[in-house]
């Protein structure tokens, strides 16, 4: 195992936090973009103890090798787990397709701000209103982008505050009821607090 690809996992904190809440709000259908190590969703799928589709075309790559699938059947939950080894723009379209939908959603796939406004399309429209989705790394760039684009654009979605400053947690409310030509430009800040809007 690569040690420089730690990081990308969650710490201990995050993870015991990640379960409580889990646990907390019931989901019945979830899923997950970004097995890694596996620590999200071993945490998700022991407080379901459900079915748990995890997306993610690294799963048997040379940084992760295969530690993330070894980690769940060692914790007894690979039988419950629904993996794609395929990229995320592709397998979400698809569960849309089969009519799918989700009571919560972690997301910690691509990094780059494109992959994740797409993951954010497709999850928008495969989660349902009352679900949470919860964006790991709140403090990258990208994610923090992202976030101030749908704190601004997004109205049927508000924000969950939490002691864990690496998450950006959203509720669905209701149904997207924009006009087709609504747009709010936003600012982003270096602390990914969403300043004041033009």
């Amino acid at each position: 195992m690569k040690d420089g690809a730690r990081h990308t996992s969650l710490n201990q904190v995050e993870a015991e936090w990640l379960s409580e809440f889990v646990r907390q709000h019931k989901p019945r259908q979830t899923l997950e973009i970004g097995l890694a190590f596996g620590v999200s969703a071993v945490y998700i799928m022991s407080a379901t103890g459900r079915v748990h589709y995890i997306i993610d075309p690294f799963v048997n790559s040379a940084i992760y090798q295969g530690y993330g699938l070894k980690n769940l059947a060692r914790f007894g939950l690979k039988r419950n787990a629904k993996i794609f080894n395929e990229p995320s723009q592709l397998v979400l379209p698809r569960l849309l397709d089969k009519g799918l939908n989700f009571d919560f959603a972690f997301v910690d796939g691509s990094h780059f701000f494109d992959d994740q406004f797409v993951d954010f399309y497709f999850l928008d429209r495969l989660l349902k209103i009352g679900g949470h989705m919860i964006q790991h790394d709140a403090w990258t760039g990208p994610t923090k982008t992202l976030a101030a684009w749908i704190a601004t654009n997004k109205t049927n979605y508000q924000t969950v505050d939490s002691p864990q400053k690496t998450f950006n947690i959203w509720q669905k409310t209701a149904v997207d009821k924009r006009k087709w030509f609504q747009f709010k430009k936003f600012k982003v800040t270096t602390t990914g607090k969403i300043s004041s809007f033009i």
